[in-house]
């Protein structure tokens, strides 16, 4: 919320600085992200007069211009804005003059004619974007005066950052409130009065949806001038709030939602037919907004139509239809309370933003409408000399909102704040606030007015007073609090262990979204993924079904960054949209680029399947668990068909682990590298650490023994490893594979697997009868299960 220094003290008078104002509202809640000054250092330019024109004789574009500045001698200046014409008011700057641009004004000739000083645009003053000649100044300016003295631009800018919850603050009269609570003073806000009606015209309206509209005012405005100039004061309160002039109706209507909060549009009576219809849109119905946007409407958006066709997406924009222009003569002015349900979100699903959605989305005062329509109404008679109709108004108590009476105990204020103070006190905070309070025996009953939507329960009051106290005044107390150790389940020491370990493997946690675009979530999961109802955006529009295109997606980003190596892993829930939203929180990981620190003695490598799944073997070798993990070869959507596998425990499914898909790997604008992803159910079976027991080591030597068998190609090696280590042999204390081989010299339909035997017994060396017997055993048992036969030299 931008809001002029100037205008603010227009409604109340705080004794203090700009700074010191911004401050204060800071330490209460409503961040001060930065003060602006309205205008440059404009030293040396003076409100002047055009006295008269003359074309320049040399240059068809040129005029020169006689110009006053409140003295009996008159300037020569040559100008060449299509503007320029006797008796227009305009900035003038004189020489010496530096701009804001840097350009000193100095005497000099143009085309041969003497000029003597220039005629200033908005723009080459530094006050506006746009260049649309000569600034055309009120008549009523006295001529000679320092512009910066004329125009009050003497000013600065507070930008106030506010949160979702004070769409109360988003006015000048919100803030003025704040303000005169924190500073204990009066609020002096400009007279508004009731205007009679001049004539009996009124325009039928009907509220078919009274629940998302409990309050509707409308009023027939006649012989508006629409081509009046919007006064020079008006268009500078806009402008220092960042909002272009448009028109005298526009501009009061955004004039009075700056000053009031109440969002206002105003309609061409002329073109609209029979009625006023707010209403459901029916599915399908098409609109063209005012920015030329046409819109697909569905029956879940609000608008305001006539008996032939949508005027307005209600809340957010007016249609163009039925828009003010500079022919317009007669208007219908409306100003509205929308239930801010129907409007949040709506604005979005269309790439829209206004500042009327921006308000209605988070909540405007429902008593606001009717004073709202005497403000505007009195400045489009005053402005505009337009003629007023009575003011006609639909009003559904049944569904106006009520305000609660919060009950506020003393002692839960100390009890949560730490801090004693006066009852009195509290009370005055609440009064300044405009909340109605009534003493009771505990402490207060408070009701809050009715544009303080925040203000629901006992914990908002105390808020109240923590703010209005001032956050930096409480004082300074150690904490006292009683520590208790409370036992760990050792799912939390193993999952603490799991973070502990990636990160010594060289991985980094990483954080994404929880959203996504639809075409990453059919990646890897064929069931349709949720979409979201109220989207940030479409890139985020549904809930992710896999963590890995998020992950990928920062993988890519820093491998953009010149990193070579990146290991990245996640703890999060994907989601599947089944009969009701399944959620799952897995352990999610990405490994791309190099597999160790480059070093002039070892040849660069690229992390590939089986790196990656060494670190799950040892991450599972840190709980306790790697014996009973077993990878299986599987085709897995996503993921390459020729390198995936699933993550068994126990004979259960628990993850799985593979090289992305060259399609899938194009598709996250990752196709030049192999990136190989891993994911994990975080679930009680194998997230649990086993608690270490001593083994006592063996002082005898280790005995290897080297078998090579042949093998139908379509058993597993994990098959071979798993049918061995079913005979239970204690010398047996590793397996180790050395070589997998299919080529010439073995039979087509078969491959040779070599397995290294690392044998050693606790009480005593084996001999070499003790180990054939234990080779021959393997050998006999892999031929019984899947006829293997030795392979000789």
């Amino acid at each position: 919320m931008k809001v002029s220094e100037q205008w603010l003290r227009e409604w109340v008078q705080p004794a203090a600085s700009a700074l010191q104002l911004g401050e204060r509202l800071t330490m209460a809640g409503l961040e001060l992200d930065g003060l602006q000054p309205v205008a440059p250092d404009l030293t040396g330019v003076v409100v002047a007069r055009i006295e008269s024109t003359a074309p320049h004789p040399d240059a068809d574009k040129l005029q020169i211009c006689q110009v006053s500045v409140g003295s009996d001698e008159l300037r020569q200046i040559v100008c060449g804005a299509k503007n320029a014409r006797a008796g227009l008011t305009v900035a003038l700057a004189t020489e010496g003059t530096v701009l804001p641009g840097g350009m000193t004004i100095k005497a000099a000739q143009l085309r041969g004619v003497d000029s003597f000083g220039m005629l200033c645009g908005a723009s080459e003053l530094g006050m506006q974007d746009e260049i649309d000649g000569l600034w055309e100044l009120d008549d009523s300016l006295p001529l000679g005066q320092p512009i910066t003295q004329a125009l009050h631009l003497d000013d600065v800018v507070l930008d106030i950052d506010l949160t979702p919850n004070r769409s109360d603050c988003l006015s000048v009269a919100g803030i003025a409130r704040e303000v005169s609570a924190l500073y204990d003073i009066a609020v002096t806000a400009p007279e508004i009065s009731e205007l009679a009606p001049v004539h009996a015209e009124v325009f039928p309206v009907n509220v078919s949806v009274p629940q998302h509209c409990p309050r509707y005012c409308g009023r027939v405005i006649n012989n508006v001038n629409a081509q009046a100039k919007t006064p020079v004061w008006m268009q500078e309160a806009l402008r220092r709030s960042g909002i272009n002039c448009i028109s005298i109706v526009v501009d009061i209507c955004n004039f009075v939602m700056l000053e009031l909060g109440q969002p206002m549009h105003a309609f061409d009576l002329d073109q609209l037919n029979s009625q006023i219809n707010v209403r459901m849109a029916h599915q399908g119905e098409r609109c063209v907004l005012l920015d030329g946007k046409e819109i697909t409407l569905s029956d879940e958006h609000l608008v305001i139509a006539d008996d032939a066709q949508i005027l307005a997406l209600a809340g957010i924009m007016g249609g163009q239809s039925s828009a003010v222009t500079t022919t317009t003569q007669n208007i219908f002015l409306e100003s509205a309370y929308f239930d801010l349900l129907a409007i949040a979100g709506k604005a979005r699903q269309f790439g829209l933003h206004t500042e009327s959605s921006h308000r209605f989305e988070r909540g405007v005062d429902p008593q606001l409408p009717l004073h709202a329509m005497h403000r505007a109404s009195a400045l489009l008679v005053k402005y505009a000399q337009g003629a007023v109709g009575p003011v006609i108004e639909q009003l559904s108590t049944a569904h106006m909102p009520v305000m609660p009476s919060i009950d506020l105990a003393f002692s839960s204020v100390q009890r949560v704040l730490g801090i004693e103070l006066a009852p009195d006190d509290i009370a005055t905070m609440f009064e300044n606030l405009g909340c109605a309070v009534v003493t009771t025996a505990a402490g207060l009953q408070v009701s809050p007015p009715s544009y303080r939507f925040d203000l629901a329960i006992e914990e908002d009051l105390i808020e109240e007073i923590a703010r209005l106290s001032g956050y930096d005044q409480f004082p300074t107390q150690p904490l006292a609090a009683h520590n208790v150790l409370a036992p760990q389940a050792s799912q939390s020491d193993a999952l603490y262990d799991l973070h502990q370990n990636l990160v010594s493997m060289g991985y980094t946690e990483a954080v994404t979204f929880s959203f996504m675009p639809q075409e990453w979530c059919q990646l890897f999961a064929e069931e349709p993924a949720k979409a979201l109802a109220n989207p940030i955006s479409s890139e985020l529009s549904h809930m992710r079904t896999s963590l890995w295109p998020g992950l990928c997606s920062a993988a890519g980003y820093n491998l953009k960054r010149q990193q070579t190596a990146v290991r990245l892993y996640e703890i999060g829930r994907k989601y599947r949209d089944r009969e009701r939203l399944e959620q799952t929180q897995v352990l999610a990981g990405v490994v791309v680029g190099d597999n160790q620190p480059r070093q002039w003695g070892v040849p660069t490598q690229q992390s590939d399947f089986y790196d990656v799944k060494g670190h799950l073997q040892q991450l599972f070798q840190s709980l306790g668990s790697a014996p009973e993990l077993v990878f299986k070869a599987a085709q897995i959507m996503g993921l390459h068909p020729g390198k995936s596998a699933n993550i068994c425990y126990r004979d259960q499914v628990i993850g799985c682990l593979g090289v992305l898909h060259p399609h899938t790997a194009k598709a996250l604008d990752m196709a030049e590298r192999e990136v190989i992803v891993f994911e994990l159910a975080i679930t009680s079976d194998w997230l649990q650490k086993t608690h270490q027991q001593f083994q006592l080591w063996s002082k005898f030597p280790q005995v290897r023994r080297d078998i090579t068998v042949l093998v139908s190609q379509e058993v597993e090696v994990q098959a071979l490893i798993d049918c061995i280590q079913m005979l239970a042999i204690d010398a047996l204390q590793d397996i180790v594979i050395f070589s997998v081989y299919q080529g010439e010299g073995v039979s087509e339909g078969l491959k040779s697997v070599s397995l290294g035997l690392i044998l050693q017994d606790i009480s005593s060396t084996l001999k070499d009868q003790q180990v054939d017997t234990i080779t021959s055993n393997i050998i006999t048992q892999l031929s019984q299960t899947y006829n293997a036969e030795l392979r000789s030299s």
